[in-house]
């Protein structure tokens, strides 16, 4: 990777392109003379740019712009986007991160890793983490309590989670509540007559807790003292693992352990 040799004005990767053994790059001489460039004189994406005074799309809104390269493709827009909301240094660091993992630019011509991607939000996490999403995720967890009004309160209360207006089969009168957080995937809590209710020791096979992202050491340590004096268990934390969560592992509803991290 020519890291000096930055992106391109569009968001293109000069610094990582194939051409670049002749080519000097879209920075060179401020991009104002490009003489040597095959490209310059059709380039739209780089007329609008130096009209508007600016040292890249990423200065102005990529994703939503469809000038140029960005009416078809959405590798260029994917990169200047990426650029717009975290920095061209961070779109370098990433780069040089994913090529370094094996990730290749150009494999043949102008083609490779970068260009089978028909979803600018999914191409953007790739550049961010190197991954390509396998289109799997969890939608939701399901847990079974006694006191189902109780349970969607904690959820509420403690969590900032928020609930729909729930669901009752008045024939198998299974009752049901769905919690939504910020992020991530959704909580179901369910009650029934006739429940099992074993004991739940912390050291078992299965499921073993649900841990919620509160986004600061700070409120991992408020929210673990709101807790303790509501009268629920505090069995570990707030601490620092050796995998490196600052966490506290609380005994919540009806036995069942919850984690707060930051």
């Amino acid at each position: 990777m020519k890291r000096e040799l930055g992106i391109a004005r569009c968001g293109l990767a000069c610094c990582l392109c194939s051409e670049n053994v002749a080519c000097k790059g879209c920075r060179r001489d401020g991009f104002l003379e490009l003489s040597w460039c095959k490209d310059a004189e059709w380039c739209e994406n780089r007329r609008c740019v130096i009209d508007k005074k600016l040292r890249g799309c990423y200065e102005c809104e990529p994703a939503e712009c469809r000038k140029g390269l960005y009416a078809e493709k959405i590798k260029a827009r994917a990169f200047a986007e990426f650029a717009h909301r975290y920095g061209v240094e961070a779109l370098l660091d990433c780069l040089e991160r994913n090529e370094q993992k094996g990730i290749v630019y150009h494999r043949e011509g102008i083609m490779g890793d970068y260009d089978d991607f028909d979803d600018l939000e999914a191409l953007i996490d790739f550049i961010r983490t190197g991954h390509r999403a396998t289109g799997v995720k969890i939608e939701h967890v399901a847990m079974y309590v006694n006191d189902l009004e109780r349970a969607r309160d904690f959820f509420v209360r403690y969590l900032g989670g928020e609930s729909n207006e729930g669901y009752h089969n008045r024939t198998t009168v299974f009752r049901s509540y769905f919690i939504r957080f910020d992020g991530g995937p959704r909580l179901e809590l369910m009650t029934k007559p006739g429940l099992s209710d074993p004991e739940k020791p912390l050291n078992r096979t299965g499921y073993a807790h649900i841990a919620f992202s509160v986004g600061s050491r700070a409120r991992v340590d408020a929210l673990t003292e709101a807790l303790r004096s509501a009268g629920y268990e505090v069995v570990g934390g707030p601490r620092t693992t050796g995998d490196g969560y600052y966490e506290s592992c609380i005994v919540a509803i009806e036995g069942n352990q919850i984690e707060i991290t930051e």
